[in-house]
């Protein structure tokens, strides 16, 4: 929800009215600033603004002609102070950002390195040496008050199942066939993949959730230092998997490793030692989402 502002040169008769020919021409003020996203507030100027884009010393595109303040003492709804934003890009908007053909050029949209904090808390946006389109006048120094834009904090719940989503990390070749265009491809594994539009790959769901378990399972404890107490370890007990209490204690760990995946409601590791196969332990994996259907599957480790 925007504060707008005029004046009698930009606003009134000799600029926007009948001396300037309603934004065509005439003295340029700026009218209003509102912020349409999280980090883009949008100018509006009574006629035009000049935008070369080269950066000489008249172009609007210049960040450093725009600055963007905290009022002190605002907050936001999430109880923070007003956070402070730096000026990163400036564009013009055109007609696919909802500006209407005629208006093009008189907005300006400045956009800041971080989102800015939410609604109710204030920002000063100032703009200065921003000439019109003609070249015939400037202005010199102009700002405006708007309120940050508005966002709803909902506070976290642990019996609310949020949708997993993440980067595609594949770690077994089930995880490789979508949308991967190379699934076949084995150095796939364990990397960080794209798609066939060549941008980074996402998985979810199922495909998502067994990355993570499996994570667990393959990471040293302590491997993180942001996270000492993730991770199993399981490949670093090596011939020690073929003990019986020795398997018995690392399902323990991967039952309370899994269960702190925030979609995860119940979990049960088993371990299997087959005497077909002395040299492979197996870890079967059981567990129930907090929504959508249990999975089984195993995690094979060599002794």
């Amino acid at each position: 929800m925007p504060h707008t502002g005029s004046g009698a040169w930009g606003y009134g008769g000799w600029g926007y009215g009948s001396w300037g020919g309603g934004g065509g021409g005439g003295a340029i003020a700026l009218l209003s600033v509102a912020s349409i996203r999280e980090n883009v507030f949008r100018l509006e100027f009574s006629v035009p603004v000049y935008w070369t884009g080269i950066l000489d010393e008249n172009d609007g595109s210049i960040p450093t002609k725009y600055a963007i303040a905290v009022v002190p003492g605002t907050v936001g709804l999430d109880g923070n102070p007003v956070r402070p934003l730096m000026v990163s890009e400036v564009y013009v908007p055109g007609v696919l950002d909802g500006v209407a053909a005629e208006d093009i050029g008189r907005f300006v949209d400045v956009i800041s390195d971080r989102p800015m904090t939410p609604h109710p808390a204030l920002y000063d946006v100032t703009c200065s040496d921003i000439f019109a389109a003609d070249l015939l006048s400037s202005v010199v120094s102009s700002t405006l008050t708007a309120q940050a834009v508005f966002k709803r904090i909902e506070p976290p719940s642990i019996a609310t199942a949020i949708p997993s989503r993440d980067f595609a990390n594949p770690m077994t070749r089930d995880a490789m066939f979508d949308p991967l265009p190379n699934p076949n491809d084995p150095l796939n594994l364990g990397t960080i993949v794209v798609d066939d539009t060549g941008d980074y790959a996402f998985d979810e769901g199922v495909t998502n959730l067994r990355k993570r378990i499996l994570r667990r399972l393959i990471t040293r404890k302590g491997a993180f230092a942001h996270l000492p107490n993730y991770g199993v370890g399981v490949p670093d007990y090596g011939k020690r998997l073929a003990v019986a209490a020795v398997v018995a204690d690392v399902a323990a760990q991967a039952e309370a490793q899994i269960g702190l995946e925030p979609d995860v409601a119940r979990v049960k590791v088993r371990p299997i030692l087959d005497p077909n196969t002395p040299g492979l332990v197996r870890f079967q994996v059981l567990v129930r989402p907090r929504t959508g259907a249990p999975q089984r599957f195993d995690v094979p480790f060599v002794t």
